[in-house]
Parts: structure tokens; C-alpha cells; sequence
């Protein structure tokens, strides 16, 4: 993806890291670097961990899909090489159906202005 004629103001990622390896979200992250507005915002949530691998996700109970866990760190250093500052950050609780309790990270990220 190259880079757009009239860039974002912002940009929503809500659970699509889970879908993604590690080299797949650095791409990403360049991408929307280019593609974002000096101070524009990005919405990104995901699921802290390092397990990866097929799972039956809550709103589909008939299908399973490739899932990817990220450090809470891993992404954070992403951002922060990718010109994102986080402004604000939550973790909360999801319990599986097994009663395990897995991290969900929400990060609002503010894109810094170039040098």
C-alpha cells in the first residue's frame, strides 16, 4: 500500500491484531504511518499473550480461525518506531468459556508530528 492522496484522521483496528503475525503488524503500523495525519488518532485493541493457533472464536461457534496473541511490550515498541505516542490505555478481563481469563489491551495512540 503506498500512500494515500488525503491521509486519515484517524483509524480503527478494533480486534484485527489477533489476525495478524508480528511481521504482518509491523507492515501495518508503516502503513498507517503513511497513511494517518500528523496528530491523528488510532483505536487498536488485542489480546495480551504469545500463544498462537486455532480457535473458535464467541460470535462464530461453526468456525475456527488463526488466532494471534501480542505482548502488550511488543506492540507498544511498534508504535513507538511507527511515530505513535500512546495517549491512553485499558486492560480488561475476558473470561472464556473454559473460565480462563484472557487480557484484552485498548490502546488510543496519537500519531506525533514529523520532524
Amino acid at each position: 500500500m503506498g500512500k494515500l492522496t488525503n491521509p486519515f484522521d484517524a483509524i480503527v483496528l478494533g480486534f484485527a491484531l489477533p489476525y495478524l503475525n508480528k511481521l504482518e503488524i509491523e507492515e501495518l503500523f508503516k502503513n498507517i504511518n503513511k497513511n494517518i495525519v500528523d496528530n491523528g488518532f488510532l483505536y487498536l485493541s488485542f489480546m495480551a499473550g504469545s500463544k498462537e493457533g486455532f480457535e473458535v472464536p464467541s460470535f462464530n461457534k461453526s468456525v475456527e480461525l488463526y488466532v494471534y496473541y501480542h505482548e502488550k511490550t511488543e506492540i507498544q515498541s511498534i508504535l513507538n518506531r511507527n511515530q505513535f505516542i500512546i495517549q491512553k490505555e485499558w486492560e480488561l478481563d475476558y473470561t472464556e468459556n473454559d473460565g480462563s481469563i484472557t487480557k484484552d489491551i485498548i490502546i488510543m495512540a496519537q500519531k506525533s508530528k514529523r520532524n
